[in-house]
């Protein structure tokens, strides 16, 4: 396990290097939100992934990848987030409006 978090903290800051090299990053904001900013979605939900990962027991980084897949068009996938991160904190009220608004109601 801490080899896994060694290798995901290196990929990080590979990461965020990389990105204040190509001029998107800097140590003001968050390195998702400016790629985010400059439309590319696969990279930021790579780094939100990645978030998830290194802090899987965090319902506000569940709840921020949730919030980029449903940018990307993910509702599916960004209601599953969302019930995971309720799943860590069942009083998150962002989740559950999310999940709420989201989730398909039936027909009656």
């Amino acid at each position: 396990m801490g080899s896994e978090v060694s290798a995901a903290n290196g990929r990080i800051a590979s990461t965020m290097r990389s990105l204040l090299l190509l001029g998107v990053w800097s140590s003001r904001a968050p390195a998702s939100a400016a790629i985010r900013v400059r439309s590319q979605a696969a990279d930021a939900l790579r780094i939100y992934r990645l978030n998830t990962e290194v802090t899987p027991n965090s319902a506000f980084a569940l709840r921020s990848f949730a919030g980029a897949q449903l940018a990307s068009g993910d509702t599916a996938g960004a209601v599953a987030s969302f019930q995971k991160a309720l799943g860590i904190n069942p009083n998150d009220q962002q989740s559950k409006a999310a999940v709420a608004r989201l989730k398909p109601r039936p027909f009656k």
